[in-house]
């Protein structure tokens, strides 16, 4: 049990570091969306893993620290959620670019032809 409490502590660092590391990746500018997406599925490996630890701990283990899980839980995700929302902004930007039919295609060609 000891080994397990000790695998959770560590889990549980890791998780706090790769959510900082998040939250200065969706700050840094000129940030790409490969980074971000890099940097999301770093977090939810190492959230998936807390998650594994501690279910291996049980529920029992647990539940004195209930209060304490959400918040730590809580903290640690709030970066992971403001990664998405710049992600999928980044990608609705991308896509508005992107011309939807072939007379759209025309049209810009037409623009471009005529500057």
């Amino acid at each position: 049990m000891e080994e397990a409490k000790k695998r959770r502590a560590s889990a549980r660092a890791w998780l706090t570091s790769v959510s900082g590391s998040l939250d200065q990746i969706i700050n840094k500018t000129g940030v790409t969306e490969v980074e971000i997406q890099h940097s999301i599925n770093d977090f939810e490996m190492k959230l998936k893993n807390v998650h594994e630890v501690e279910s291996y701990l049980g529920v029992e283990e647990l539940r004195s620290d209930t209060a304490q899980e959400s918040e730590f839980t809580d903290r640690r995700t709030i970066p992971l959620v403001k990664a998405k929302e710049k992600l999928m902004s980044m990608n609705k930007a991308t896509a508005r670019s992107i011309p939807t039919s072939d007379q759209q295609v025309e049209d810009d060609m037409r623009s471009a032809d005529a500057m």
